[in-house]
């Protein structure tokens, strides 16, 4: 809106409507970028979490006891490093869109507004 009203304008100089159309193709670019950072730090701490659980679970079966054997079975244990695990580690790629969905939401239904 802000650039078709310069250009209706004739007497607003022409570099700020090419300054404003410069910002309009430059700002995906570098919102992609801080996107992709994001994605890969979130990456990266969920693999940290996957590495540390499959550690501990590993730690853990092998000091078992024998009554702890009888209780939990080797499909219990493969389980928990596989499946459970996996879920922790998308955990830690999805948490932070718990908090900026809503905050990003509502900034998008007030400039939908004006």
């Amino acid at each position: 809106r802000l650039l078709l009203d310069r250009l209706k304008d004739s007497t607003v100089p022409t570099w700020q409507s090419f300054f404003i159309a410069v910002l309009l193709l430059i700002c995906p670019c570098f919102q992609s970028i801080f996107l992709h950072q994001h994605d890969y730090l979130c990456y990266v701490i969920g693999m940290r979490i996957r590495s540390a659980v499959i550690g501990s679970v590993y730690e853990k079966a092998l000091v078992i006891s024998n009554s702890g054997r009888k209780n939990s079975s080797a499909g219990e244990i493969v389980n928990l490093i596989s499946t459970d695990v996996q879920k922790l580690m998308d955990l830690a790629t999805c948490l932070n869109y718990m908090w900026s969905a809503p905050i990003t939401i509502i900034f998008a239904m007030y400039f939908l507004w004006q």
